[in-house]
């Protein structure tokens, strides 16, 4: 009895494997095909993040490109004259170089009338001070050791007051001289 159990059960576990391993062949196709589809789909999303990454890449060579070619350019006045000749773009080159000289000149002249006024007002004040400290001196307000010290301190910025207006006239010169030319 014990070998017909085991001739009948023998062929039938014989069986059961066969079915079993037909199942898993079953199951092994369909997770192959599963993985072939998430490979086709992660293969195309790199394939999108390579072509963006080469993308900016080229555009960044580009910009690099556009930016060499400006800064070795100088700058560039006659490249864009329409239709002018190189003679009448030159004239009118320098017709506008020379207004946008006189109108600097015109600012700095400005500048320096209202330079001046300051420093002639300074010029007041201080010979306005020299002259209360005289008077407070000879009214005797104030002791001998103030008004020296005082007095020193008059002469300091006299002194200053001097350098600037020195300066200022060399300035002055310099503006008259471009006038001129």
């Amino acid at each position: 009895m014990l070998v017909l159990i085991c001739c009948l059960t023998i062929p039938f576990s014989a069986l059961m494997a066969q079915g079993k391993s037909d199942q898993n062949k079953g199951k092994g196709k369909e997770k192959l095909e599963k993985l072939k589809k998430q490979l086709k789909k992660d293969s195309k999303v790199a394939e999108d993040e390579i072509e963006e990454v080469i993308e900016d890449i080229k555009d960044e060579a580009e910009k690099i490109k556009e930016k060499s070619e400006k800064s070795n350019n100088g700058n560039a006045y006659g490249k864009n004259k329409g239709d002018k000749t190189g003679k009448e773009f030159g004239k009118e080159r320098s017709e506008m170089a020379r207004s946008e000289k006189q109108e600097k000149v015109k600012s700095l002249k400005e500048k320096s009338e209202k330079n001046e006024k300051a420093l002639s007002k300074s010029d007041e004040k201080i010979e306005a001070a020299r002259k209360k400290l005289e008077e407070k001196r000879k009214n005797k307000e104030i002791t001998e050791e103030d008004y020296d010290r005082k007095n020193e301190r008059l002469d300091e910025l006299d002194k200053e007051f001097k350098k600037v207006k020195q300066a200022k006239e060399k300035q002055k010169k310099a503006l008259e001289k471009v006038e001129k030319e």
